[in-house]
């Protein structure tokens, strides 16, 4: 939801009237429903997906695989205009987007950290969850999130409370085995145990 709280942005899958596979679609609050859903003119042939507004309602992030990127899915970001409307669709650069698949750009209230999920820095095994800082140029030098990555799939983080909590996603195999939310608590260093909710 923008921050202003009178447009909303999704993922739709194969919806008729988008531009290709995964697309973004946007409505607008009126008479207190969402209503007037409409394809985003930032959509490619390929997939965009995971959208999610800068606090400041500045930036649109999401992730593409279009054509031109640094790998597999890439991390972008577009313009929030004064009309409502949209800039062209950037790639976030090589600083954050790998050969591999990066997904949910979750750029911080402040906007100097962007939390991401990625298969191609490395970590412990699968999508872990990185971090990586806003340099006055790019968002660069991702770091993995202390204390929440495992062997398995985890992705979809929001940050709570300015960082002091972390909710995210895990599975075993994201494509094929059931996906559970988590909540994992910060000390000031790290994000301690990470458990189901219920």
């Amino acid at each position: 939801i923008r921050p202003d709280g009178q447009r909303i942005v999704w993922g739709s899958t194969d919806r008729k009237g988008g531009a290709g596979g995964w697309d973004l679609w946007q409505a607008r609050l009126i008479d207190g429903r969402w209503q007037q859903p409409e394809p985003l003119t930032i959509n490619s042939a390929a997939n965009d997906f995971d959208p999610l507004f800068s606090a400041d309602g500045r930036w649109l992030y999401f992730f593409s695989n279009r054509p031109g990127g640094k790998g597999g899915d890439d991390l972008y970001r577009a313009a929030v205009q004064a009309d409502g409307s949209y800039g062209a669709a950037e790639n976030l650069g090589s600083g954050v987007n790998s050969r591999g698949d990066e997904w949910a750009p979750t750029p911080s209230r402040d906007g100097k950290q962007l939390l991401f999920a990625s298969n191609g820095f490395g970590g412990a095994g699968r999508h872990d969850l990185f971090v990586a800082t806003w340099n006055g140029r790019a968002f660069v030098d991702p770091k993995p999130v202390p204390g929440v990555n495992t062997a398995a799939d985890e992705f979809d983080a929001a940050w709570l409370g300015d960082g002091r909590a972390i909710v995210f996603a895990r599975s075993s195999d994201v494509e094929h085995d059931p996906i559970r939310l988590y909540l994992a608590q910060c000390d000031g260093s790290r994000y301690g145990e990470a458990t189901p909710l219920a």
